[in-house]
């Protein structure tokens, strides 16, 4: 996915128990938690807040994304089974929707219909045979 958002992103820093926060200029938010294990992010959202209507997807905030290695990304919310995705195929897959102007960080933005464990597992895997097939031509 082409980055052509040009501000600087907040600040993310690790706080006890695997909490992620986000310093902002009116001071910080929690944007989710690490596992124990540093494999899976997970973020709990209130649908009606968070998920963005026009697109029906639901936002992450990009430096997260590009910084760290978690594999697997789960957003909990009421009314929906947990959502799974991985962090590369968000960073793939998502799209920028810009909303500096309203004093949101730089956010990728996924599908509600683009979450799922197999569509990763398509994805992954494509990847995995793109590899290989440049392993036999080289």
């Amino acid at each position: 996915m082409q980055d052509t958002h040009n501000n600087t992103s907040p600040r993310v820093s690790y706080g006890k128990n695997g909490f992620i926060f986000l310093h902002l200029v009116n001071g910080k938010r929690n944007i989710g938690n690490i596992s124990a294990d540093g494999q899976t992010y997970t973020k709990t959202i209130v649908p009606n807040l968070h998920i963005h209507r026009k697109s029906n997807s639901i936002g992450f905030n990009y430096q997260l994304l590009k910084q760290s290695s978690f594999h697997w990304v789960v957003v909990k919310a009421e009314g929906y089974e947990n959502l799974v995705t991985s962090r590369k195929y968000i960073l793939e897959n998502g799209s920028f929707l810009h909303f500096q102007n309203e004093g949101f960080e730089k956010q990728l933005f996924l599908r509600i219909s683009d979450f799922g464990i197999g569509k990763v597992r398509q994805f992954e895997n494509g990847i995995d045979n793109q590899q290989d097939l440049f392993c036999e031509v080289v």
